[in-house]
């Protein structure tokens, strides 16, 4: 394995940690985020559908009221969070079709292709 193949690896494996602490890190408030980034890059139906999963849920948990007794929201917000989390690092594992990061060298060969 090349010195470039092993850098490439560890930066996915830095931008996968990375975009799974948004959801971990917010307790699940910010758990949307990484799929809207997923959503933009790859621009298929099935990835606005689960960012907008996310994002109803957690609208569900900010306008839900809850009473004394019952840890309805909170519990929801820690299976948000939990669940997000484990999604985000397996969507953004390296290899699996994510969005790769955008470099000055990708957009200079772009405009040169043009």
């Amino acid at each position: 394995m090349s010195v470039q193949q092993r850098t490439g690896r560890t930066s996915g494996r830095v931008r996968q940690v990375a975009w799974a602490l948004a959801p971990l890190l917010s307790l699940g408030l910010f758990a949307f985020v990484p799929f809207a980034r997923l959503a933009l890059a790859r621009r298929r139906a099935p990835d606005w559908v689960v960012c907008g999963a996310y994002l109803a849920v957690t609208a569900a948990i900010l306008l839900l009221p809850d009473s004394a007794g019952n840890g309805l929201v909170g519990g929801l917000a820690l299976l948000l969070c939990g669940f997000a989390t484990v999604h985000t690092l397996v969507a953004f594992r390296p290899g699996a079709g994510g969005p790769a990061p955008v470099t000055s060298t990708d957009t200079n060969r772009q405009a040169l292709a043009r």
